[in-house]
């Protein structure tokens, strides 16, 4: 089953005075808390969007290591909360305080990882009690990050079932095959992040636009989602300056007017 939802809406929008919630009516939501979820008066933030009967589907926590001790409260309580079985994290980067990023070693990386997989292990049971799927998200290849690649995390929620992928488009791998490359990881992904990309400026590339703006084949790939082995939520994740353009996008997708 394919659901769809509307991204990125983070919560700091929810609360924030003067922002139109209600474009945002009667939408399903990826609730972004990328920017903090300690501290968030979430009660006040569930009250705005059932007012405007916007629905929450999944979250995006916010960049934390599984191995923080913090991270097995926030799964609490975004279960607590919000009620949902899929949130979207970021796989960390090794830590470079006190240090040039450049002296980052592929050990200080090893040694990441290696806690990184301890936790997943040591917390498993906790976390498949609780019903929640950890989906990591990919990214373009980064040898600071623990895992990136979606053929890593491919392995990885192999190993781990409640592990899952979260797929973006824009995070791919440049002059890739993204209707190939996603088939190879259908089965393992929960959530995908839709939108487009271009990347003309090797050195800065423009991220998250609408899905028929760029280079990639990103409407086309939705269009055949039912003939691979899917099963999860399409949300589209375009930029701010797009949030018009992916309403009018989601709603297009759902057949909805209003």
């Amino acid at each position: 089953m394919i659901e769809l939802a509307c991204c990125f809406l983070e919560h700091i929008d929810v609360l924030t005075e003067g922002f139109n919630l209600e474009q945002f009516r009667n939408t399903d939501i990826q609730l972004n808390c990328y920017h903090g979820f300690r501290g968030v008066n979430h009660k006040s933030v569930i009250e705005a969007l059932e007012r405007e009967k916007v629905r929450v589907i999944s979250l995006h926590l916010p960049n934390i290591a599984i191995s923080d001790p913090y991270f097995m409260q926030m799964l609490e309580e975004s279960k607590e909360f919000y009620g949902v079985n899929l949130v979207t994290t970021h796989p960390v980067k090794a830590t470079y305080t006190g240090r040039a990023r450049e002296d980052i070693t592929e050990d200080d990386v090893a040694r990441l990882r290696d806690k990184e997989l301890d936790a997943l292990v040591r917390n498993s049971g906790a976390i498949r009690d609780l019903g929640v799927i950890i989906c990591l998200e990919n990214f373009p290849q980064n040898r600071y990050r623990w895992v990136s690649q979606p053929h890593d995390l491919y392995q990885l929620a192999s190993e781990f079932p409640n592990l899952a992928i979260t797929y973006d488009f824009s995070h791919t791998e440049k002059n890739l095959n993204l209707e190939k490359e996603f088939a190879t990881v259908a089965d393992k992904t929960r959530i995908i992040h839709a939108s487009n990309r271009d990347t003309s400026d090797n050195d800065k590339w423009k991220v998250h636009l609408p899905i028929s703006e760029g280079e990639l084949p990103a409407v086309e790939l939705l269009e055949t989602l039912d003939k691979l082995s899917f099963h999860g939520q399409v949300i589209l994740e375009y930029k701010k300056k797009y949030r018009q353009e992916m309403i009018a996008d989601y709603r297009l997708m759902r057949g909805l007017s209003s």
